[in-house]
């Protein structure tokens, strides 16, 4: 980042926050730095889930993320996508935060994923119960800031999306996933049932009698960050 840049901050409550980087405080490395609530309007129990350039800072637009989308994914199962340019300053953008996504009620943003423009990827959806569903970017809309989206992944009732993961083609990517007990579970997304956007998907854990496992979170690991 350069001081002509600016970073756009996505909250879970479906807001995002606009910083040009020279605006940020001068904090050496090591101090503590400056809490954004310190400076932003924030909702209670409001926090950040994602963080990524702008491309539109204030000096000329950065051309090679232009036509980029960001994939947003709510715990109640809506997804969306949304041009990366859109997210852009407003008047008063530096003490409030602007709506990405308009939210259900009860409802809130679990996932914020930049993806580049002509590129192939997989969205994979794994709910607490342990119900798992992929199926192409492409399926799933773009929309302005402020749309609901449309529905990801059909729920059961008392569940919820715990992980929406973006897999691009032909990499070799994993899934790791963590349960409530402590256990860790390490597949290939391929293992995921592959369905239209909006089924139900198919169990990825066994369901025990007594202690059944629930997913809590999972993260997407590739060659370049995979232990």
């Amino acid at each position: 980042e350069t001081a002509y840049d600016a970073i756009v901050m996505i909250t879970n409550k479906g807001n995002y926050i606009y910083i040009p980087v020279n605006e940020l405080p001068d904090i050496r490395w090591n101090d503590m730095g400056m809490h954004i609530s310190q400076k932003y309007r924030l909702k209670e129990g409001e926090q950040l889930i994602a963080a990524f350039k702008a491309v539109q800072g204030i000096g000329d637009a950065d051309s090679s993320i232009a036509e980029d989308k960001v994939l947003l994914a709510t715990r109640l199962g809506m997804i969306k996508q949304t041009r990366l340019d859109e997210f852009v300053t407003f008047r008063s953008y530096k003490t409030k935060s602007a709506v990405a996504m308009k939210l259900k009620k009860d409802d809130e943003l679990i996932s914020a994923i930049p993806v580049k423009d002509k590129t192939d990827y997989q969205v994979v959806l794994l709910t607490h119960r342990s119900y798992s569903l992929r199926y192409p970017l492409s399926e799933v809309s773009s929309y302005s800031l402020r749309a609901q989206g449309v529905i990801g992944i059909n729920l059961k009732e008392e569940d919820y999306v715990a992980a929406a993961l973006i897999i691009e083609d032909d990499t070799n990517t994993q899934i790791v996933g963590l349960t409530q007990r402590g256990n860790i579970k390490r597949f290939k997304p391929d293992i995921v049932g592959s369905a239209s956007r909006g089924s139900r998907g198919i169990l990825l854990l066994k369901e025990l009698k007594s202690q059944p496992h629930r997913l809590i979170n999972a993260l997407a690991i590739t060659d370049a960050n995979a232990p």
